[in-house]
């Protein structure tokens, strides 16, 4: 009866998390079913988050609990506290997906030795300098795959391969990386951001399987023409991916659900429909097609 019991309640809370909360004040028992569910998702989106969790982790009696149930955590950008932040990533050393939309130097004690358990990557990014990407020092080793969002779009072409090919040295198990341009960032498609993924697929290795360019705004796909990218919607890497069904009629762009949330995608798994799965999707189909067509021109 005991295990049937906590299936059911297993179940309650992967499916409501929010209100599963309550079921561990219920007993010692269930809470150490429940308590692993409710942490393998951690979203911080303010300094009280995070120093709520802080003391937590520091009057929980099992210091490990953390570094073996925590698997994703999502770091908001109006989180800064230094102590509270060195305390997570002091803890949470078996994550897999990690979401660090604040300050980006705080991880960098950090990418050589807690976080090298993490393969999903999403950070924001800033091109408006000679010393562009400088995240490349900041990647986690073995990561597969890299999710960079940017708020402003200004590039400076020098030395743009050479920090790509730094990307690629640091990071050899890469085998997706997505941009995200959202509503702040410029809405036509502009030189620089021509130079950007040419420079990137220039230098990509083999292992490379999607360059995913994603637009958060709707706008941004009105003044974009497919002669803007001309070769490079023929790499077969290279998936443009626009926000709503009624984009499809522009030659090139892929298509998501209306539905689709990036940010709840990374801090509720299983609410929205997952990029990357969406994106391998769209691979399998497109080679699947490329197949069909390379048959039937061969049995013409």
């Amino acid at each position: 009866m005991t295990k049937y019991k906590r299936h059911i309640l297993e179940t309650a809370a992967l499916i409501d998390r929010q209100h599963a909360s309550r079921l561990v004040l219920v007993s010692k028992t269930i809470r150490a079913w429940i308590d692993p569910i409710l942490y393998h998702t951690v979203a911080i989106r303010s300094f009280n988050n995070c120093e709520a969790l802080a003391n937590v982790i520091q009057s929980r009696n099992d210091p490990l609990f953390f570094a073996r149930h925590v698997k994703r955590l999502c770091v908001h950008q109006d989180v800064y506290y230094p102590d509270d932040l060195q305390c997570l990533l002091d803890t949470f050393t078996g994550l897999r997906y990690l979401a660090w939309w604040c300050d980006t130097c705080y991880l960098l004690p950090y990418v050589d030795t807690s976080l090298t358990s993490v393969r999903y990557l999403s950070t924001v990014a800033e091109i408006d300098s000679p010393q562009a990407l400088t995240v490349e020092t900041l990647l986690p080793r073995n990561i597969t795959q890299l999710n960079l969002q940017f708020d402003e779009f200004n590039v400076v072409e020098d030395n743009l391969t050479a920090v790509w090919q730094s990307i690629f040295t640091r990071c050899p198990f890469l085998t997706h990386i997505m941009v995200d341009f959202y509503p702040s960032s410029p809405p036509a498609w502009a030189t620089e951001k021509e130079q950007f993924v040419r420079s990137a697929l220039s230098v990509a290795p083999p292992t490379l399987k999607a360059f995913i360019i994603e637009f958060m705004n709707p706008a941004q796909l009105l003044p974009w023409n497919a002669s803007d990218f001309g070769p490079f919607l023929t790499d077969p890497r290279l998936i443009i991916v626009g926000p709503d069904p009624c984009y499809a009629v522009l030659e090139g762009v892929v298509c998501y659900p209306t539905r689709h949330d990036p940010l709840l995608e990374w801090e509720y798994p299983g609410a929205t429909m997952d990029i990357w799965e969406f994106v391998d999707s769209h691979l399998r189909s497109r080679r699947s097609n490329e197949l069909r067509a390379g048959n039937g021109s061969t049995s013409r």
